[in-house]
């Protein structure tokens, strides 16, 4: 199963910077196979002329012959939580050949690296991982048909509406300001793309032009994938010099205490809280920055506790998914360790 294996399912939104796919219990609706011709489709289409001014005949070939992917229907299904493993993560995505491949990265690009650590304060070494767990340094960058892909998630999705018909509309827009059909480009089954797999709204929102020609483009250009990386990060509060996050130990009770209430999936435990709950570090100290508690569970194994501050959130904001934080987060220690 590529670009992702089975195993990995519950990684599928590590291909999305800052847009969290996370379905729950939803059901996708696959409707008739045909996207080209249903009224639903037709109506998006007057829309997007009337609306932004494009061609409609233009539009109707585009979407000619176009038909729902039921790959990427079966693909973007979430995984069950229990079969979550924060071990094969690991074992996934902190590989030896992905950590040998991330330091000659790092070596190759270190000139766009630095200058982008310079200028927004995002480290070289967190911009590189990032690379590596989205696409093996570009090595994977996902060969769905971002048009269809984006099509039948807007339009066979019950939330699709509200979830992925923004990114249909700025994917034909990006398109557009490209002058490339929208046609010919490819990315993950979420339609992502590029080095860094940003969805479109994050590309035309943080897309930097980081090699100086003139254009975003993070499907060939290593220093524009590199830049917009770093300026998604800083856009998304990432404080340079501070600490990313610390393993812990903590009682079972106060961890489900913590891990059950409201907005825990957000910096929302002050110093003292933790304190109160006797939250001890392994290693490091904790710090008086708001604080998020970052559980890793592995089945048949006890539960690995870690206490992230605002720059694990800020790689959540990237994928909101623990894991995916994480193992950035080591791939990156990894990649500078002597």
């Amino acid at each position: 199963m590529t670009p992702f294996s089975l195993l990995n399912r519950c990684i599928a939104v590590a291909s999305i910077a800052g847009f969290s796919l996370s379905l729950g219990s939803t059901t996708l609706v696959l409707a008739q196979t045909s996207l080209s011709g249903r009224p639903d489709v037709e109506a998006f289409l007057d829309d997007m002329a009337n609306r932004y001014q494009i061609d409609r005949k233009v539009l109707a070939m585009q979407f000619a012959g176009l038909s729902t992917d039921p790959k990427v229907l079966r693909l973007i299904q979430p995984i069950p939580a229990s079969e979550k493993s924060w071990r094969n993560w690991r074992t996934v995505h902190l590989d030896p050949v992905r950590i040998k491949e991330g330091r000659l990265f790092y070596a190759k690009h270190a000139a766009a690296l630095m200058a982008a650590q310079r200028s927004t304060g995002i480290p070289a070494e967190i911009i590189t991982a990032i690379l590596g767990i989205e696409t093996n340094y570009g090595g994977d960058k996902g060969n769905f048909q971002v048009l269809r892909t984006l099509s039948t998630l807007t339009f066979n999705d019950p939330e699709g509406t509200k979830k992925f018909r923004p990114q249909l509309v700025d994917f034909l827009l990006l398109a557009r300001e490209q002058r490339q059909s929208p046609v010919g480009y490819l990315g993950s089954y979420a339609g992502a793309m590029g080095y860094p797999q940003f969805m479109t709204s994050s590309w035309r929102k943080f897309g930097i032009d980081g090699d100086g020609d003139g254009r975003v483009d993070l499907i060939n250009s290593v220093d524009d994938a590199i830049f917009s990386v770093a300026n998604f990060l800083r856009h998304h509060g990432w404080v340079p010099g501070e600490v990313v996050a610390i393993p812990v130990t903590i009682p079972p009770q106060q961890a489900r205490r913590f891990r059950s209430a409201r907005g825990a999936d957000k910096p929302n435990l002050s110093l003292q809280q933790l304190l109160e709950a006797q939250v001890k570090p392994v290693r490091g100290e904790l710090v008086n920055e708001s604080a998020i508690l970052v559980d890793l569970p592995t089945p048949g194994e006890p539960t690995e506790y870690w206490i992230g501050y605002p720059n694990f959130y800020a790689l959540m904001e990237y994928n909101h998914l623990f894991f995916y934080a994480m193992a950035v987060y080591h791939l990156s220690q990894e990649i500078v360790a002597n």
